[in-house]
């Protein structure tokens, strides 16, 4: 996420005894350029962005939103502050929102003052626009990990030997009221044939890569979204609230980590596994664990431009 840099501003008059440190906030320095910011495209460096380009907004209930900046104040720094745990770079005023451990009240500190025991959140909650029927969503993330799309007859092609993805898909179609047929072909496998698709989706091609389409479902389609990837592209561990997601294309990973954030829960990069000729890429999602993370700011000396949005 991406907060105002001149969020906040409250805190500048509740804590009195702050207000020189606080001050500091009104200082236009916050991120390098080269920092991604999540737009209603995707993750763009602040360098890359557009004058109106909206970007996604973190407020004080832990709501995300998407609002273009009424302004952008660039300005120079001879010291960045690199926050250990949270991957990313600023300038020593930069505004960081925390948590007390046991208190409910949000804080905010600059990068250089956070206390040790900070609790950062990590995560938040988005809704897009648009209400998505669910078993059309589970069809969708279906298609991405195992179907086969042939444009010009129009239609979808499933193969499956497991059992339990034949009942889930056989499920899945039965509730969409969709017309296919199935067939037993060579090593016992079961093929679904699924004609005249474009009546399903209305641009099948763009559903096999993950996107910034997934922006505009709404809480409760992205929901059904995160809960379905275990069934075709991953797994569920056991013991704990914990889903492993592969796929061979990292913008699906890429995807899944940012829905996942978007929905409160934590996304976790795992090393890709090289052991094929193709890279499979792998995350897994937390359900219930790691809203939260600390951090350790080290000091740096070192010269950049830096950006800071108002809005």
């Amino acid at each position: 996420y991406i907060e105002s840099a001149f969020g906040f501003r409250r805190y500048y008059f509740d804590r009195p005894e702050q207000a020189l440190t606080k001050a500091l906030a009104w200082v236009p320095q916050c991120l390098p350029l080269d920092h991604e910011v999540l737009t209603r495209e995707g993750w763009t460096k602040i360098e890359d962005l557009t004058k109106v380009e909206e970007i996604a907004i973190w407020d004080a209930s832990g709501k995300i939103s998407f609002e273009t900046p009424s302004n952008w104040i660039t300005n120079t720094t001879d010291k960045l502050v690199f926050m250990q745990g949270l991957g990313y770079w600023c300038t020593p005023e930069h505004r960081v929102p925390y948590y007390n451990a046991s208190r409910p009240n949000l804080c905010v500190a600059n990068a250089d003052c956070l206390p040790k025991q900070a609790r950062i959140p990590r995560v938040g909650l988005y809704s897009g626009p648009q209400k998505v029927n669910p078993f059309l969503v589970q069809f969708i993330v279906a298609f991405q990990a195992d179907g086969s799309l042939y444009d010009k007859k129009d239609y979808i092609a499933f193969e499956f030997v497991k059992e339990r993805k034949i009942q889930r898909l056989e499920g899945i179609l039965g509730a969409l009221n969709v017309k296919y047929t199935k067939s037993i072909v060579r090593r016992g496998a079961t093929v679904f044939y699924i004609p005249k698709v474009s009546k399903i989706l209305d641009t099948p091609r763009k559903y096999k890569v993950f996107g910034p389409w997934l922006l505009e479902w709404d809480a409760a389609a992205l929901d059904v979204f995160i809960d379905e990837l275990e069934c075709w592209d991953g797994w569920r561990r056991s013991g704990i609230y914990e889903v492993w997601y592969f796929s061979s294309i990292r913008e699906n990973c890429e995807w899944v980590t940012t829905i996942a954030a978007l929905r409160g829960k934590k996304a976790t990069w795992l090393i890709p596994d090289n052991r094929s000729s193709n890279t499979n890429w792998r995350v897994t999602i937390s359900f219930d664990r790691g809203k939260h993370s600390t951090c350790v700011a080290q000091k740096h000396e070192k010269s950049a431009v830096v950006a800071c949005p108002t809005v």
